[in-house]
């Protein structure tokens, strides 16, 4: 196909030739009015995430760059121009253009009313922009679309928004529109994470603690044993690879952590999401090793005993301390020998 300088293209029909130059008549021609162009850009970017190289694997390759919003709010700016570029004036570009953010079906423009609704055959749970100059029927080069979007009711990570201008078309006619498709990555908070085992009783030295992202941003997660009061956790689990917890599934990492002494213990997570944003979540579990340790508050003192004796004289369940299921001497014999200890 040759372009001429008038910008259009002459074509034979039919035109599908074999090898020995006879045609086949088995080719056709797909026809249709052009459709807007556009280009959809967004404000308050803090920063992008960008591509991955060629060599990551294609199923996991992101091949296009993703603005990061850390603000409360952003735009999203349509600017179209007319498809047809030998088009000698603007009376058929677009005139309305809509947007969706994730499933759709929300307001983002303050008139309910003005949503597109599910029967829709075109763009179901879509909202129109609240400002919006079409190209359609003026002198202008572009129409705008612009929609300030309040970021706080938007899931923290990634979000995908479909923006859709219509062609200018009679009443009656089915639509012609161009989807520009677009994602962006909402970070105005660290990834959410949760310690599965938060206020767990603990019987054994070593023990499997399990995390949770709750907000699906965590890329990678530490779980640190007991940091001492006033460390930097975040910068603690950047310096100390060994914490680094082992990924499950998408929402869950774990990490075994050995040589667990007795009494109330912090549990901290630090998880880390793409943009480098990070948060720390501390836990409280209690390591329960010293049965001496009666009242069960982490140290071993007199309340121990004194809890332990009005245990056994009353024949409590709990003063059955060596476990074969009475009270006897040989639990207060057994007791002591361990207060006197200390565990």
């Amino acid at each position: 196909l040759v372009v001429g300088s008038d910008l259009r293209v002459t074509i034979t029909v039919p035109n599908n030739k074999n090898p020995s130059g006879v045609e086949t008549n088995k080719g056709f021609v797909v026809y249709a009015p052009a459709i807007p162009s556009g280009v959809v850009t967004f404000t308050n970017i803090s920063s992008t995430l960008p591509a991955d190289a060629a060599g990551v694997a294609s199923a996991r390759r992101r091949i296009a760059s993703v603005p990061v919003i850390t603000a409360n709010s952003f735009e999203i700016q349509l600017t179209t121009t007319n498809g047809d570029p030998g088009a000698v004036n603007n009376n058929e570009a677009d005139d309305s253009a809509v947007f969706r953010i994730n499933q759709g079906y929300q307001d983002w423009n303050g008139n309910p009313a003005d949503n597109v609704p599910y029967t829709d055959d075109a763009v179901p749970g879509y909202d129109h922009f609240s400002f919006a100059q079409p190209l359609a029927g003026t002198a202008n080069v572009n129409g705008i679309y612009k929609q300030t979007i309040n970021a706080t009711q938007l899931p923290e990570g990634y979000n995908y928004v479909s923006t859709v201008a219509f062609r200018k078309r009679p009443a009656n006619n089915d639509p012609l529109f161009r989807e520009i498709r677009s994602v962006i990555y909402v970070d105005r908070q660290g990834p959410g994470t949760g310690l599965v085992d938060a206020n767990a009783v603990i019987k054994t030295t070593s023990y499997k603690f399990t995390a949770k992202a709750l907000d699906r941003t965590a890329t990678r997660m530490y779980i640190l044993y007991d940091l001492p009061t006033g460390t930097d956790a975040i910068a603690f689990a950047n310096a100390n690879p060994a914490t680094l917890a082992t990924r499950n599934d998408r929402y869950e990492w774990f990490r075994t952590i050995p040589g667990l002494q007795h009494g109330f213990r912090t549990i901290t997570v630090v998880a880390f999401e793409e943009s480098g944003n990070a948060s720390a979540t501390n836990s409280d579990v209690f390591i329960d090793l010293c049965g001496a340790d009666f009242d069960k508050d982490g140290f071993v003192s007199g309340e121990d005993f004194d809890a332990y004796v009005a245990a056994f004289e009353a024949g409590l369940f709990g003063a059955d301390y060596d476990g074969d299921g009475f009270v006897t001497g040989e639990d207060f014999d057994a007791f002591v020998i361990d207060f006197e200890a200390g565990c």
